[in-house]
């Protein structure tokens, strides 16, 4: 008997080998069939173990690959398993160099090679019938013929009622009723495979809305060999014409990333070719499970690490829409997994686009747009909050803005305080500043209680119940006169300018609560804004709102999770500030957002003030007469730095009531701490580019550390005094050989830095002038590199901060929202600029990046060290807490500290980066005992990172099975080498010789 089996990574095809091998058992072949899947082997180590098994006992093995290899975390225990076995194996992969890098699995000659690649990479059942004819042949030694390959369509347009048919000719007539165009594009092997359920139920669904839906199957890439043009291609060459696209949104079907390729190792994203941007319609991402549906029905987390990395992430680095789950898999009773639709997620999704394409067909003056503020805790002094943000005056420039491109507006403010006092006026989420007639007087509107009987009697029982249990039976008494639920806010023209409404039990841990609902109120504003006020488009304003932290999955929403049922379909945009990317992914996946990025607010060294200034110089001078030997003076600068330390308070952080001779250095250390700290000034304010001193401030912000490649401004300012900038920070009360403290250079440094920075803005940027200038102060190659890098780069980066409103409108008109990184552009990441654009995160899978297990071991290390000095022995227990955001921001410094701590190191995959698993530092090498860690995690790191949840959940169980004797041993004889040589060192040499 022969036995064949099927391996997929980031495919789920097993199955389709199967009506080829009952085709050949029908006529007389003994030839067997099995079937294995990546994601689930993954997640089920003993499927893995009967995979692992199984390989010994097949003929050949088959392996499918959508990406790359790395997507199997255990694929090299399975490439050992190959190469020890007798079974021969081809592996076929998108990228054609993967396919090359393998061959050698392959037993047979290159021309039977070349054959079995060929069916295997065109598929299709004729194909497949031919592939077990061709194993027949070359493997088992049949007397079999083997049929040539036959070239399936590549790609084209499929509608259930007549098949696939050429893409031209499903172009013909597109756009020809006038209605909105939705493009849908799937994957060809779907038709290919008979395996098109869960497409059908989609394009059933967006054929309910008054739209054309324009359905395509294609291979994700350009292959010649397929005939395939790829996706790429079909959007430049047939969704384009005259310069327009003739599809108003798509909805992408296909996991990973279309446009990008990841940097092994280093996180990092780079755009090769946004072709979506070039077409510039929106572009929603329904999500694939490869999972059963029912289990991410019962999930409370919703999607798995594999679904979170292959479906949200991947496509996010496109600049996708998040949306939710259209299609699940589902075994049958063989075990054999099909596609099945989820009908009220098609629908969703069909609506969401529906909406989005329709903001195309729609003029500005017609639109309605809802803007929404922050106003938590509920509170009058609290109305419009946004982290960094000056949020009245952005939305001030916004209106401004939109009242010029032709939306309808019956007032535009004056300026951010205009806008405030005209909202305070109005009905906010303090009602108590008004009277009962007063504020039904000023409320925009208010829902009765009928009214909003009916929506509640349309939400899933399982949200009604808790809404009632917690805020009792409807319409509540939260924001209610009466029986009428008050809306906040004021309408302005075709413009709603209102406050999100409070989620109520004002507390932070309300905002936060997984279980807590929303007031009644909360549900009724919302649906007020798409029932009664009909907008078309919703923007939340800042950072954060209380909408994404709502119950609910964390990722890949179901219809009975509180966003998903409050907001719905209505487009929505959030601008969000570019350095908070742990908060912002939760916006953009559980309220379907385009986020506008904006600046961090302008920072600056915060330097001294009087006092500060004082002291500083008093410390100085003690420092320098201890230095030069000049006691007299001494009692009398003392007395000084206690009354002015006493004074500025400094006195009672850093502890005066000794000598002064044994603080000074520490004092000064404080103080050059406090100065060299960065201090926001003022806010940001949507859209404004910073000019003069406010320029130069955010200029050396950005090039203070060192930008990749880029060096640091502030380092070449240090070098070319001949300075070395490490050594200042680190012993800022360390004397220089000319007589000044290390810090009084720092100072003259940052100066440095500034004057070089004040001439380039002066200048206009003019790269010669400014380079030339900056040789005359700090000469050098790195000075001058860092000023090529402000006029090149940053100048561009800043001076598009317009986009951040621009690209507000761009959503608003149905427009695509280029994609861009995420993170704090002031701590050496001034590349992730310009803002203004649709934020990206990183891949969970690729946590901690290896630069990050570099910094995080380091840090680790230099804890213990100085832990254990100054206590004199290793800490017994370590207490962390994990953000999201942080790791987000770092790569995951913070996780590779906690295993560095523990005596445990990731394993990475060899491409892109991929965590697989851990392993074991042998002690030898830990040089210390393994430390006990417990962490405390957010429960936005929970539901961002399941994976390393899993994975430092692991690194605990392995810690906890080594063998203790082993290490004890080692570290004991270790312990005595130490406390023997601590002795002899002390001991006279002749002594210590015998």
């Amino acid at each position: 008997m022969g036995a064949v089996g099927f391996l997929g990574i980031g495919v789920r095809d097993g199955h389709m080998l199967d009506p080829s091998a009952e085709r050949l058992r029908s006529e007389g072949y003994d030839i067997s069939v099995r079937a294995f899947d990546a994601v689930t082997m993954d997640s089920d180590l003993s499927k893995l173990m009967e995979f692992l098994d199984c390989i010994g006992t097949l003929d050949f093995l088959v392996i499918h690959v959508h990406g790359d290899v790395s997507y199997f975390k255990h694929f090299d225990e399975a490439l050992a398993r190959i190469e020890s076995s007798d079974c021969s194996c081809i592996l076929t992969c998108t990228e054609p160099e993967t396919t090359a890098k393998y061959r050698y699995l392959c037993k047979q000659g290159d021309a039977e090679f070349a054959m079995i690649r060929r069916l295997q990479e065109v598929g299709g059942d004729d194909n497949q019938y031919a592939s077990l004819r061709w194993f027949l042949r070359h493997v088992m030694g049949e007397d079999v013929d083997v049929p040539e390959p036959v070239i399936p369509m590549a790609e084209g347009v499929y509608y259930p009622e007549t098949g696939p048919m050429p893409l031209d000719d499903g172009l013909k007539n597109v756009g020809s009723t006038g209605k909105p165009v939705i493009c849908i594009f799937f994957h060809q092997k779907y038709w290919l495979v008979h395996n098109t359920a869960s497409v059908d139920m989609l394009i059933s669904a967006v054929r309910r809305k008054d739209a054309e839906v324009l359905p395509i199957f294609a291979v994700s890439s350009q292959n010649d060999s397929l005939g395939s043009m790829g996706v790429k291609r079909i959007v430049l060459e047939k969704l384009i014409r005259d310069g327009k696209p003739i599809v108003d949104v798509i909805i992408n079907t296909m996991s990973f990333s279309q446009t990008l390729t990841a940097n092994p190792g280093s996180g990092e994203q780079v755009c090769e070719d946004n072709f979506f941007e070039t077409l510039g319609v929106p572009v929603i991402q329904a999500i694939t499970l490869y999972s059963p549906v029912d289990s991410w029905r019962e999930s409370p987390f919703g999607l798995t690490p594999s679904e979170i990395s292959m479906c949200v992430v991947n496509p996010e680095f496109d600049g996708q829409i998040d949306t939710v789950p259209y299609s699940g898999n589902q075994p049958d009773e063989t075990g054999v997994v099909h596609t099945v639709g989820i009908a009220d997620r098609c629908g969703m999704i069909a609506d969401t686009a529906y909406r989005w394409a329709k903001l195309r067909h729609i003029p500005d003056d017609e639109k309605r747009i809802a803007i929404l503020l922050y106003q938590y805790p509920p509170r009058q002094d609290m109305a419009a909050g946004g982290y960094g943000l000056d949020t009245f005056e952005s939305v001030a420039s916004l209106l401004r803005t939109m009242n010029d491109s032709g939306y309808s507006l019956d007032w535009v403010p004056e300026d951010g305080r205009d806008l405030m006092e005209r909202m305070l006026a109005g009905v906010t989420n303090d009602p108590s500043w008004m009277s009962e007639d007063a504020l039904r007087k000023a409320s925009v509107d208010t829902v009765k209680k009928g009214q909003y009987a009916e929506w509640i009697a349309g939400i899933p029982s399982s949200m009604r119940d808790r809404l009632i249990d917690a805020w009792g039976e409807p319409p509540g008494d939260h924001m209610v006169i009466g029986d009428e639920q008050l809306l906040p806010g004021i309408a302005n023209g075709n413009i709603f300018i209102g406050f999100q409404p409070d989620r109520g039990k004002c507390s932070s841990i309300a905002y936060h609560d997984p279980l807590a609902a929303a007031p009644h109120q909360y549900l009724g504003f919302y649906r007020w804004l798409r029932d009664v006020w009909r907008t078309d488009a919703v923007v939340h304003v800042g950072t954060h709102g209380t909408l994404e932290w709502l119950p609910g999955k964390s990722v890949g929403l179901s219809g009975e999770c509180d966003p998903d049922v409050v907001l719905g379909n209505i487009p929505n945009v959030n601008p969000y500030i570019i350095d908070n990317p742990g908060e912002g992914m939760q916006a953009k996946r559980r309220s379907y957002a385009v986020i506008t990025t904006h600046m961090i607010p302008a920072l600056t060294r915060a330097g001294g003030y009087d006092g500060l200034d004082e002291l500083e110089d008093a410390v100085q001078a003690f420092l320098k007469a201890e230095e030069q030997g000049q006691d007299a003076k001494l009692p009398g600068i003392m007395d000084e730095i206690r009354r002015i330390a006493d004074e500025t308070g400094i006195g009672d952080d850093i502890d005066l009531d000794g000598d002064i001779s044994e603080a000074a250095d520490r004092l000064y250390d404080y103080i050059l701490e406090i100065k060299d700290a960065m201090i926001k000034d003022g806010l940001h304010i949507l859209g404004e580019v910073p000019d003069g001193e406010l320029m130069v401030e955010t200029l050396y912000s950005l090039v203070r550390y060192r930008n990749g490649d880029v060096p640091s401004l502030r380092a070449a300012a240090a070098s070319s005094m001949g300075l070395d900038l490490d050594d200042l920070l680190e012993d800022p009360s360390g004397m220089l050989p000319d007589g000044r403290l290390k810090g009084e250079a720092l100072d003259s440094a940052d100066a440095m830095c500034c004057d070089i920075l004040r001439h380039a803005v002066s200048c206009g940027f003019d790269p010669a002038d400014s380079i030339s200038y900056a040789q005359s102060v700090a000469p050098g190659e790195d000075a001058s590199a860092a000023v090529e890098f402000v006029c090149g780069f940053l100048r561009e980066a800043i001076g598009r901060m317009p986009d951040e409103i621009g690209n507000i409108l761009a959503a608003f008109g149905g427009r695509f929202v280029p994609p861009g990184p995420s993170g704090c552009p002031n701590r050496g990441r001034a590349q992730i600029l310009p803002t203004g654009r649709n934020f990206y995160s990183i891949d969970p899978d690729g946590v901690p990046w290896h630069s990050s297990w570099d910094i995080g071991s380091e840090m680790a290390e230099q804890m213990v060290s100085r832990y254990k000095e100054e206590h004199g022995a290793y800490p017994r227990s370590i207490g962390i807490i994990l953000w999201a955001t942080d790791t987000m921001k770092t790569g995951g410094d913070d996780v590779a500290y906690v295993l560095r701590l523990m005596g445990l190191r990731p394993v990475w995959t060899g491409y892109g980066g991929r965590v697989k698993g851990l392993e074991v530092i042998p002690i030898e090498e830990l040089g210390r005992p393994r430390l006990d860690v417990t962490m405390r995690i957010s429960g936005l790191f929970r539901d961002t990172f399941p994976n390393l949840c899993t994975l430092l959940d692991e690194g605990v169980l392995t810690v906890g099975s080594l063998d203790e004797s082993e290490e004890e041993n080692y570290l004991a004889d270790n312990l005595r080498r130490e406390t023997a040589e601590a002795i002899i060192s002390g001991m006279p040499p002749d002594v210590a010789r015998r």
